[in-house]
Formats: C-alpha cells, sequence, structure tokens
C-alpha cells in the first residue's frame, strides 16, 4: 500500500453504528456519507447491558478491499466455537418471562427429593452436590420444554442465563460467631452475607445417557469456580453502593437481573431436626418473591431431604406441578444410570 492511500485512510472518519430500543440505527462519524442503516438489535451479556453506552473501537488494517460476505461468516465461525459468545443472547423459549399484565401472580410449590440419591450420584460421578442439582435442572427443565413445546429437534443445544447468588463468607464464621455470643463478646459480631453471583448457563437438550446432564453440569461449574466472577460481582456491587447510592445500585441491579432467564440457589441446611420455638421442624423450604423472571430455582437441604421450590408466573406455569414431577423424574433417571455405571465398573 503506497504512503498517499494509507495517508487517506487514516484521515477517513470511522463509522460506528449501534441500535436504540427502537431499532433505529445511530452513526458516529459520516464514514463516508449517507443515512444510517437500520439495523437490528445485537445481543449483549447482562454484564455488557450495564455499559451500553460505551463501545470499543479497534481498527485493522488489511492489504485488500473487505468481502463482507467472507469475513462476517469467517467472524461468525470463530465465535461459535467459544461457549463464551455462544450463550450471550438466551433465545425466547417458554421459560422466558412474558409481560401480560400490571400485576403478575406468582405460585410458590416445592417437592421433596432424597438427598441420599443426590449423594449416590454425587459419589459415582466423582463430583459435588451442587454439579448433580445442576444437572438434575438441565434435565428437569429439558422435559418440561420439549413436552410442551412441540419441539421435535432435540439434536439442538438451547442456552438459558441464570444468575446464581454465591455468599462469600466462610460457613465456619457461625461458629466463632457463637462462641463470640457466649462468651460475652456480642459487639465484635459482624452480622450479613458478602454476596456476589455468577451468570450460570443452563442447557435445553435431550440426552440419551442421563449422567450427561451431569457431565455437561460439572463441566460448566468447574469453570466458574476457576474464574473470579464472584469476586469481582461482589466487589463491583460495594463500589457501585458507595459511589452512587442504594437507589442507583438496586436499578443496576434490578436491571442486569432482568436480562436473565431463570434465578437459581443451592443452601445447605441442618443435617439433623431443629425446632421453631418448641415445635420440630418436617421440612424447610424457602424461595422468593420479586425478582423478575418467571422462574426461580431453589433447593434446601434437610437431614435427608433435598427440597426443590419453584416460584413461577402463575399464567406461563399453570401446571407447575408438572415441572415438579419433571425433576423427580430427572433425578430417578440420573440414579438409575449411575447405578448402571456401578455395576458396570464392577464387571470390569
Amino acid at each position: 500500500m503506497d504512503a498517499d492511500a494509507a495517508t487517506a485512510l487514516r484521515k477517513r472518519q470511522l463509522t460506528v453504528r449501534t441500535t436504540c430500543g427502537n431499532g433505529n440505527g445511530f452513526r458516529v462519524g459520516d464514514g463516508g456519507g449517507g443515512k444510517a442503516a437500520v439495523t437490528p438489535a445485537e445481543p449483549v451479556s447482562p454484564s455488557a447491558r450495564l455499559v451500553e453506552d460505551f463501545y470499543i473501537v479497534v481498527v485493522i488494517g488489511i492489504a485488500t478491499p473487505v468481502n463482507d460476505p467472507v469475513a462476517r461468516a469467517g467472524i461468525a465461525a470463530q465465535l461459535a466455537r467459544y461457549p463464551r459468545f455462544r450463550s450471550i443472547q438466551d433465545p425466547h423459549t417458554l421459560f422466558k418471562r412474558v409481560k401480560h399484565g400490571e400485576f403478575q401472580r406468582k405460585r410458590i410449590v416445592h417437592r421433596g427429593l432424597s438427598l441420599d440419591d443426590v449423594k449416590f450420584v454425587k459419589n459415582a460421578m466423582n463430583c459435588t452436590v451442587n454439579d448433580v442439582l445442576v444437572g438434575i435442572t438441565y434435565s428437569a427443565l429439558s422435559r418440561y420444554y420439549y413436552r410442551k413445546s412441540g419441539d421435535t429437534d432435540t439434536d439442538k443445544d438451547m442456552r438459558l442465563r441464570s444468575i446464581l447468588l454465591v455468599n462469600l463468607r466462610p460457613t465456619t464464621s457461625l461458629h466463632a460467631y457463637v462462641d463470640m455470643i457466649n462468651s460475652g463478646r456480642e459487639d465484635e459480631v459482624k452480622w450479613g452475607n458478602a454476596l456476589g453471583f455468577i451468570i450460570l448457563p443452563f442447557f435445553i437438550g435431550m440426552h440419551s445417557d442421563p449422567l450427561d446432564y451431569v457431565r455437561k453440569a460439572k463441566k460448566v461449574v468447574d469453570r466458574k469456580k476457576s474464574s473470579l466472577e464472584v469476586v469481582f460481582t461482589h466487589l463491583s456491587a460495594e463500589v457501585i453502593l458507595k459511589l452512587f447510592g442504594l437507589k442507583a445500585a438496586a436499578a443496576i441491579f434490578h436491571r442486569m437481573i432482568s436480562h436473565t432467564t431463570i434465578s437459581f440457589s443451592n443452601m445447605i441446611g441442618p443435617v439433623e431436626q431443629v425446632e421453631f420455638c418448641g415445635h420440630p421442624v418436617v421440612f424447610i423450604a424457602p424461595s422468593g418473591y420479586g425478582p423478575p423472571e418467571a422462574l426461580t430455582v431453589n433447593y434446601q437441604s434437610y437431614v435427608n431431604t433435598m427440597m426443590v421450590n419453584l416460584a413461577v408466573d402463575e399464567a406461563q406455569f399453570p401446571d407447575c406441578h408438572e415441572l415438579l414431577d419433571d425433576f423427580s423424574e430427572s433425578l430417578r433417571q440420573i440414579k438409575d444410570a449411575a447405578l448402571s455405571l456401578g455395576k458396570n465398573h464392577m464387571k470390569a
């Protein structure tokens, strides 16, 4: 490329085309003139939505004119190789929240699962209880989706975004607090949680081997554990709260969670039966009301029971008890597959 051509390119104004909520294109720099073309809304992650007015502009010099179809196909093929980019946008499935009125009623239902069965799968698969629960959720949502939607393409692999709150406070601190209170040092106790969150992808698809749900869950969860996502979100929330105040921080968090499909949590409960004001507690089934998603999934262990609790949009999930059946059936199938896996290992 000669010096005159290079100089001309450097003086050329850059075009940055974005999309407003109404779909109208917006152009920074004339880029050679002409009205900006109307472009469809581009998928972005929840974190990116928090800074949607900031753009990264990268200038790359090439030796030949750009062949748009070839370049677009090449970029799409490269991005498709990485799960981080493939899972950016949630597909519009029956789990996606639908605005159908000013007030949207929530129904809270629960079902008890065998904690012993969950631990059996954990030991057979050499994973964690949380891996098993995420795998059960993958399977249950997949069963429900294909039954209700009538979709026959079971080979595709859809990804939904869930938000998973994580408490960074060590559980051992609770015992230390009890000792401090018993020794008369109540004023030194620091209550409260140190919450962060991660965006956990949920997969919708059918597998001939039920254990594949757990294998996929373990792979995803292990990758998240090795990242600093929880620490980063916790520190970011503290900084935003201190700099902009509670109202701004709440608005940012609500905007972020509004762009996820599912809220998910897993909590460890007492391993021995407890009492509430002299009354023996049979089960504990916590849930929540207020998150904008149409579906919230909470797991709570207590003694030898793992309770699955669903908070659902009543209009979108009028048959929420059938969804609970899918959780029970998913655990049964995964456990049976784990039993077969153990027998095969014994024969080998």
